[in-house]
């Protein structure tokens, strides 16, 4: 199984990450992963057209996607671009964790966004 994860993609009016994120997924294309994680900070000041542009893009590709909060988004925001199924149901705290089974092999991605902070802890989630 090949996992593709990008993260830090910033996603902005001001910068071209978006174009960034653009050339990752061609390249992407000719790898032909089975899953790719986005990993956090996706958009930079909670600009919900940029979640919109990168929801549309991921729906584009030939493999399941899933995407975690960093640090710099917003979790509402967030949920109301992509469906609830798109993270795990059971999640306490509003977590936005995901679980995905391939096979014998479960991936599993845990929000570790504490609120306020500039800083990430797994620690509460680890049960």
């Amino acid at each position: 199984m090949l996992i593709a994860q990008v993260s830090d993609l910033h996603v902005s009016p001001e910068k071209d990450h978006l174009h960034l994120f653009e050339q990752a997924l061609s390249w992407l294309a000719h790898v032909n992963p089975d899953v790719l994680v986005l990993s956090g900070d996706l958009t930079d000041n909670h600009w919900l057209e940029g979640y919109q542009l990168i929801a549309t893009r991921l729906r584009q590709q030939n493999y399941p996607s899933f995407i975690l909060p960093g640090n710099s988004d917003n979790r509402r925001l967030m949920q109301s671009v992509w469906d609830k199924h798109s993270w795990a149901q059971d999640a306490p705290d509003d977590a936005l964790h995901f679980t995905y089974d391939a096979g014998d092999l479960r991936l599993t991605g845990l929000d570790s966004t504490v609120e306020a902070q500039e800083y990430g802890s797994v620690t509460e989630h680890l049960e």
